[in-house]
C-alpha cells in the first residue's frame, strides 16, 4: 500500500557565537500528485518545545566545551520528553564565530550523532543566511505577500543576510557584525576581543586589549561602526576597506527592488523592544542599528522567530524529501549520513552550457561547498 502522508519528530541545534539553544519541531508531509516524482512536500510544521538558551560553553577563546554541550543537549531532550531514538531528521549548525573554533567540526559530527537519525552536521555563513531567513518567517512572508523582503539575522559573531522572493532565497551574504565581538563587564573592562572588533578599533584609531578599561563613548563609537558596516552591506555592494575585510562571502546580489526588511537574531530582540544585561556591546549595537533603519528605502518589519531563527530554520526547514526517484549500488552501505545536497534552479528560457554551469556553482556557494572536496 503506498504511503501518500509521513509525520515524523526533527530536531534543531545552533551553537553560536553567543548561546547554543534547540527546538523541536513535528513535520506533516503529504505527497504531492502533482510532481513527476510525486515527492513530499511539508504541510505543517509545529514546534513542540523551545529549548533554554545557554551561553556557549568555552575551554578557552579556540575551543568549545563539548562534554558541557553534550550535557545540554541530553538535559533537553529529557526536560522535553524526547528519546533521540524517536528523533528522524533535523540539523546541528554550528554559526558565527563559533564556526571558526579549531574543534567545530567535530562538535556538529558529535551532537549530531547524539541527536537522532539522520541529523546532518551542518555549518557554513551563506547556509546559516538561509536557514535563518527560512526560520524566521521573511521567507514564507515574500511567499505569501508576493514580494521581495531583505532579512538579515545579527548573533554574537556574524550577521547572516539573505533576499527572498515569492517564497524563495535568491541571495545570501555574511557580513563580521555581532554583538559580542567586544565584550565588555559592568566595571567597563574588556573580556573578549575579536579579531573583527579589534580591525574596527584599529580603523579608528582605537588602541584596547583584553582587560583595558573602556570608555562607554568609546564602545559606542565601535559600535556605530560596525552598524555603519552593516548598512553597507546590505544596501550593498559593499566598498570600504574595512567592510570588504569584513565580509565572510561574497556581496549579496541585490535585486531590482526590496520591499521590505527584517532583522532576526539575539541583537534582534533588543532592536524590537527586549531587553536585558548582557556583558558585551550587543544592547549599544542594536540601538545603533536602529538608528540608521530610517535609511533603509522600504520599511521593517517584525519577524516571527528572532533569536531562535536559526534554530528554527535548522529543525522545521532544511528536510526534503525525494518521491519514487532513487539510486543503489550494491558497494553502498546504508544509513549514509551527511551528504551534501544542492538544488539548483535553472531558468529554461535561458538553456545554456554557460547558465546551467553558472547557477551549479551558485548553488555551491549558497551552501558553502566546494565540489569535489565536501
Amino acid at each position: 500500500m503506498e504511503i501518500n502522508e509521513l509525520e515524523i519528530r526533527s530536531v534543531g541545534v545552533d551553537v553560536g557565537s553567543s548561546t547554543s539553544h534547540l527546538a523541536f519541531s513535528n513535520l506533516v508531509l503529504k505527497r504531492d500528485e502533482l510532481s513527476a516524482t510525486r515527492r513530499f512536500k511539508i504541510r505543517e510544521r509545529k514546534i513542540l518545545y523551545e529549548g533554554r538558551i545557554i551561553n556557549t560553553p568555552l575551554l578557552d577563546d579556540d575551543t568549545i566545551d563539548i562534554d558541557q554541550l553534550s550535557l545540554f543537549l541530553k538535559e533537553e531532550y529529557e526536560r522535553a520528553g524526547i528519546d533521540p531514538a524517536d528523533i528522524q531528521t533535523g540539523a546541528v549548525i554550528v554559526t558565527g564565530e563559533s564556526a571558526k573554533k579549531h574543534n567545530a567540526k567535530q562538535i556538529a559530527e558529535a551532537l549530531s550523532t547524539d541527536a537522532g537519525k539522520f541529523v546532518a552536521a551542518t555549518a557554513g555563513p551563506n547556509f546559516e543566511s538561509l536557514i535563518a531567513a527560512r526560520g524566521s518567517g521573511a521567507t514564507g512572508r515574500s511567499k505569501d505577500c508576493h514580494n521581495t523582503i531583505l532579512s538579515c539575522d545579527i548573533g554574537g559573531g556574524t550577521s547572516n543576510i539573505a533576499v527572498s522572493k515569492n517564497g524563495k532565497v535568491i541571495s545570501t551574504s555574511c557580513v563580521a557584525v555581532g554583538g559580542r565581538l567586544l565584550g565588555v563587564n559592568s566595571k567597563g573592562k574588556i573580556w573578549r576581543m575579536s579579531r573583527p572588533a579589534a580591525n574596527v578599533m584599529a580603523d579608528m584609531g582605537l588602541g584596547y586589549g583584553i582587560g583595558d578599561s573602556i570608555p562607554e563613548a568609546d564602545v559606542e563609537k565601535i559600535a556605530a561602526g560596525f552598524a555603519e558596516i552593516l548598512f553597507e552591506v546590505i544596501t550593498g555592494p559593499a566598498k570600504t576597506s574595512l567592510a570588504r575585510q569584513l565580509m565572510m562571502t561574497d556581496d549579496l546580489n541585490f535585486p531590482s527592488r526590496i520591499d521590505e526588511y527584517s532583522f532576526s537574531g539575539g541583537v534582534a530582540e533588543l532592536m524590537y523592544g527586549g531587553n536585558g544585561v548582557y556583558d558585551d556591546m550587543g544592547p549599544i549595537l542594536a540601538k545603533k542599528i536602529n538608528l540608521l533603519t530610517s535609511r533603509l528605502a522600504a520599511p521593517v518589519i517584525e519577524p516571527a522567530n528572532k533569536i531562535r531563527a536559526t534554530v528554527m530554520g535548522a529543525g522545521a526547514y532544511s528536510l526534503s524529501i525525494s518521491g519514487s526517484s532513487g539510486f543503489m549500488d550494491e558497494n553502498l552501505c546504508f544509513p549514509i549520513r551527511n551528504v551534501p545536497v544542492v538544488r539548483v534552479d535553472v531558468d529554461r528560457s535561458r538553456l545554456s552550457v554557460e547558465h546551467v554551469t553558472s547557477q551549479i556553482n551558485a548553488s555551491f556557494q549558497r551552501f558553502d561547498l566546494n565540489e569535489g572536496e565536501d
